[in-house]
């Protein structure tokens, strides 16, 4: 190998960013867990160096993560890189527990919204 080429250095941390919020140090072989625990949306940015972001649906490697974005089950076993996120959803569990009716998870109801849309279409197909 000649010196002009760059030889890749895989890395092994890597920087997140969620709107304005950015975390640093966040393992490389901790991505597909959090996007597959839901942790991680495909609209969070990556980064290795802080100056060139990309969509996690956008990365050559991730972006394959995200295909299937129509499943509403959170695995809680994957901590989220973004912690304040997991206080706010405590923070809602405890205000939902105080309604005397069982409220429907968004995610749940998002689904129910798109099955819904699908049920219409294929009624009108059938027409």
């Amino acid at each position: 190998m000649s010196a002009d080429k760059k030889t890749f250095q895989p890395l092994y941390t890597v920087m997140i960013r969620r709107g304005e919020k950015v975390v640093q140090g966040i393992p490389t072989k901790m991505l597909v867990p959090y996007i597959e625990g839901k942790k991680l949306l495909c609209t969070d940015a990556i980064s290795g160096d802080g100056v060139k972001w990309t969509r996690l649906d956008q990365h050559f490697q991730l972006a394959r993560y995200f295909k299937d974005e129509t499943s509403a089950e959170v695995l809680p076993d994957a901590p989220s890189p973004f912690p304040q996120d997991d206080d706010i959803e405590l923070e809602a569990d405890s205000l939902s527990s105080k309604v005397d009716e069982e409220p429907v998870p968004p995610a749940l109801s998002k689904f129910e919204n798109q099955l819904n849309q699908v049920a219409e279409m294929l009624k009108d197909l059938n027409k």
